[in-house]
């Protein structure tokens, strides 16, 4: 089993929507990671707006860290967990640690982002 990290964002403050959200969130990257061979090594979970900077997000900041560290990639349920702004989403793929959607991204987005393969 290859190790990443898995991680979570929520944006909405009640905590009902956030609950669900985090557990959508979980079910869906529980199951992409059990078929493609992965384990997740550790969960991190944040309550943050997309439009946040980077260096706002400590907990993004913090999987992008661990997964340096470790040499693993970080697992979103979709990209939208990272942003929905293309150029914030581009920068954080520029740091060098892979992101894994378990959501494929499309042709069209990989060419917004700058992402090849």
């Amino acid at each position: 089993m290859k190790p990443i990290i898995e991680y979570r964002r929520v944006s909405e403050y009640t905590p009902i929507a956030i609950a669900e959200s985090l557990l959508k969130q979980q079910v869906v990257n529980r199951i992409f990671a059990g078929q493609h061979g992965f384990e997740i090594v550790e969960v991190i979970e944040e309550t943050a707006s997309g439009n946040l900077g980077m260096y706002h997000r400590e907990g993004l900041m913090l999987a992008l860290e661990k997964a340096r560290k470790l040499q693993c990639p970080v697992l979103v349920s979709n990209i939208d967990r990272i942003s929905r702004d293309a150029s914030y989403v581009s920068e954080v793929f520029r740091r060098g640690v892979e992101i894994v959607t378990c959501e494929p991204i499309s042709e069209f987005e990989k060419t917004l982002l700058g992402v090849t393969g």
